[in-house]
């Protein structure tokens, strides 16, 4: 791992590393244990509902049924960013026994429900919803201005703000964009000990490769392919883990992308770690790209935004990518990662203190969150395994519960938070 190695004299002062001297040579993990360790580190991200919101989706839902068979996407509605992460660091807190960082992408946060101040959830393996509170979550940073290359100046002077991020989404027009890196990290505080995911070195990734992409598909961002209709309020999530082989790789483009694999990766999967073989965190997902010319995106994914999943499909115009292969000019179906390497690069550079661990997890910590898989199953070259083990039975429910207590809670005598079905927290 001589790369990870060549960057640690380089951030000894702001950052505590995991020594990797003597690191042997490691056992390749079979899909089962590296689902053990996705199940264990993987959260899912998401704003919180208000009841306003809630009907603004439901009106949007709407009028996708009007708009079904068309390849034009539905006017612009509300829309509810729903993405996955990662546990990359564990420190203590202040208000609860540990504070975590989660790396996810900064196209997971959009820039309205950072300006109103929405607080954040992030659900951990416990199934408990953590909350980032309101005052919080705004980083203070100006999209996409703050974010443009001319001005990638230090990013972050205060570094107890609970989110960093690197890059923003925003809109041209009605296409969404990412100005900058499409990196991101949140901060959340709890009483439990979760487990932390494992760095590895992303530059030892090569084409061939095979490497593990683990999040939380949104099904409410894709058609039923039984009927062709848009799927509508879905409210059981079911974590995923996909096995993929490494397409290509290449330079960062202008969001950081440069890892390609198989594209099984599905909506609501970005920001998702990619470990490799040895179970060690190599890149974040966050972009798939359908090039080929009888394929419009539209097409292909229903979301209550205007055809857009988080996984970018149209985040990026085809032909951005700056390099030698260029896949996004080429008749193909590809998904995206950046890599690890990247972000200990970018926090290098903006001085952001984290401590990682590189250190496999050891066979104890994988046997005690270990599902078997079925052999026919592993056997598969390339594969998908929708965790039963790891379900968000009611998604809406879940985040309403957690939410209505915190905001009644947080806030200030005479305020009123209204949230989800219907319900009104108000001083009458």
């Amino acid at each position: 791992m001589s790369s990870i190695q060549y960057l640690v004299p380089k951030i000894i002062g702001g950052i505590l590393l995991s020594s990797l001297v003597g690191t042997p040579a490691l056992a390749k993990l079979t899909p089962a244990q590296i689902n053990s360790i996705a199940r264990q580190t993987t959260v899912l991200i998401s704003p919180g509902l208000t009841q306003e919101r809630l009907r603004e989706l439901a009106n949007n839902r709407r009028e996708y049924i009007i708009y079904k068979g068309s390849i034009n996407p539905a006017p612009d509605g509300a829309k509810w960013t729903v993405g996955s992460g990662v546990i990359i660091d564990k420190k203590r807190g202040k208000k609860h026994n540990y504070k975590y960082k989660v790396l996810t992408v900064a196209h997971n946060f959009d820039v309205e429900d950072l300006e109103r101040k929405i607080p954040y959830g992030i659900r951990t393996r416990d199934n408990k919803v953590n909350l980032v509170e309101e005052e919080k979550i705004n980083d203070r940073k100006e999209c996409p201005k703050d974010f443009e290359e001319t001005q990638f100046t230090p990013l972050i002077r205060r570094t107890n703000r609970f989110l960093i991020r690197f890059g923003c989404k925003f809109k041209e027009g009605k296409i969404p964009k990412v100005e900058g890196f499409d990196l991101a990290v949140i901060s959340f505080e709890s009483d439990e000990e979760y487990t932390v995911a494992p760095l590895g070195d992303s530059s030892q990734i090569k084409k061939g490769d095979k490497v593990y992409v683990s999040g939380w598909p949104n099904p409410e961002e894709e058609y039923n392919p039984e009927d062709g209709k848009c799927r509508g309020k879905v409210q059981r999530r079911e974590r995923r883990l996909v096995w993929v082989r490494v397409t290509d790789k290449i330079e960062p483009d202008k969001n950081g992308y440069s890892i390609i694999y198989t594209p099984l990766t599905r909506p609501g999967m970005s920001g998702g770690p990619v470990f490799d073989e040895n179970g060690l965190l190599v890149g974040v997902h966050g972009k798939k790209v359908d090039s080929r010319e009888k394929n419009n995106n539209e097409e292909n994914y229903c979301s209550v935004k205007g055809g857009n999943s988080l996984e970018s499909e149209n985040i990026n115009n085809p032909g951005e990518v700056t390099s030698n292969s260029n896949p996004e000019n080429s008749d193909t179906l590809s998904s995206f990662a950046q890599s690890v390497n990247l972000f200990i690069k970018l926090i290098t550079q903006e001085n952001i203190p984290l401590s990682f661990s590189t250190q496999p997890l050891t066979p104890e910590v994988i046997e005690a969150d270990f599902t078997p898989i079925s052999d026919n199953i592993i056997q598969q070259d390339i594969g998908v395994f929708d965790d039963p083990d790891d379900v968000i039975e009611n998604i809406y429910e879940k985040f309403r519960l957690h939410f209505v207590e915190s905001a009644i809670k947080s806030q200030p005598s005479g305020a009123c938070w209204s949230l989800l079905l219907g319900e009104n927290f108000c001083d009458d």
